[in-house]
């Protein structure tokens, strides 16, 4: 039984992160302009999601989820996503305080929250 529910969570969360790559992917075609600069550290990420506008949001909604996604380009850099995801719909959300980063790297910090993942989940 404790298997079955391991394997039901871990399917969840796969599919969840299948929706919110393609959506993001769309999100970008929709003409969300990533911000270019240097680096990106997990200072900066928990500081987005702790602007009173984004914490408002998020604390209005609880089925937002505030989440970071990072894609990595073919030319080495990497794009990093904050944003919101709905957990009950399984869609990016519609959300106005959305920030798009295209960077060379990120920090330690930030890039030992991600391990081998795409995607955090921020809590």
């Amino acid at each position: 039984m404790t298997k079955a529910i391991i394997v039901a969570v871990v399917i969840c969360a796969v599919v969840a992160v299948v929706f919110i790559v393609k959506a993001m992917r769309q999100k970008a075609l929709l003409g969300l302009e990533p911000i270019k600069q240097e680096s990106l550290s997990m200072r900066e990420v928990v500081e987005f999601f702790k602007e009173p506008e984004t914490l408002k949001s998020l604390q209005e909604n609880k089925d937002l989820l505030a989440v970071v996604i990072r894609e990595k380009k073919d030319d080495g850099k990497i794009q990093i996503v904050l944003t919101a995801f709905n957990e009950s719909t399984n869609e990016m959300a519609s959300f106005p305080h959305t920030k798009s980063f295209l960077v060379e790297k990120i920090d330690e910090d930030l890039s030992a929250s991600f391990g081998d993942k795409d995607m955090i989940v921020l809590q």
